[in-house]
């Protein structure tokens, strides 16, 4: 497990790490309390502006995923990193997927997810 700060911004993988552990709970009240009211989501196939719509896109998601397992993870100042592989219910293959989220006033405001689409 690899943890790279160059800031005292470490609470920001905490809580990018307890947004993905709300979601495979599918707790979606405790994964808002982590989101900017203006928070904007970015992936390969879809985009969401806003917190109502990204707890809507975090539903539907969540709906085929198993596991989210961490491999890597980065901080610096108010931005991280993770590594991960994710697991879906349709398929025992791990998907590998990186992520990367901009905080501000302590909140994720911007995700940005990266992963091959061709298992969709």
């Amino acid at each position: 497990m690899e943890n790279g700060c160059c800031s005292k911004k470490a609470d920001n993988l905490k809580s990018a790490e307890n947004y993905y552990g709300s979601m495979l709970k599918k707790d979606f009240d405790t994964m808002a309390r982590y989101l900017h009211q203006n928070v904007e989501f970015i992936g390969p196939l879809s985009k969401a502006h806003g917190k109502a719509e990204v707890i809507e896109a975090a539903k539907s998601f969540s709906n085929a995923l198993l596991d989210i397992s961490i491999r890597s993870r980065f901080a610096c100042d108010d931005r991280i990193v993770l590594i991960y592989d994710l697991t879906f219910s349709a398929s025992s293959e791990k998907l590998p997927a990186a992520v990367m989220m901009n905080f501000t006033d302590n909140l994720i405001s911007r995700i940005e997810v990266f992963y091959d689409t061709k298992l969709f």
